[in-house]
């Protein structure tokens, strides 16, 4: 899984060996605790259309907001050997 700032490039990547939605939670949560998301500072994310990203049962941390517009295709998995 990976974030990425659009205007400095800065990335954060977690490398996984499965995918589920509690994970993905986790993750949010631990992104959002070391953006210092607040009340001030308000974080956006365009995520792909992956399955575990557009469920109704995603809980997202206070002061992130998910968004879905269609921009990204879903998230393939591409052997790199």
């Amino acid at each position: 899984m990976g974030f990425v700032h659009p205007s400095s490039g800065r990335t954060v990547f977690h490398l996984a060996t499965s995918v589920s939605i509690p994970l993905f939670e986790a993750e949010l949560a631990a992104f959002a605790q070391a953006v210092a998301a607040s009340p001030s500072k308000q974080i956006v994310l365009v995520l792909d259309r992956a399955g575990w990203h557009r469920t109704q049962r995603l809980r997202v941390p206070d002061h992130v907001v998910a968004r879905q517009e269609g921009l990204l295709p879903p998230a393939r998995l591409q052997n790199c050997s």
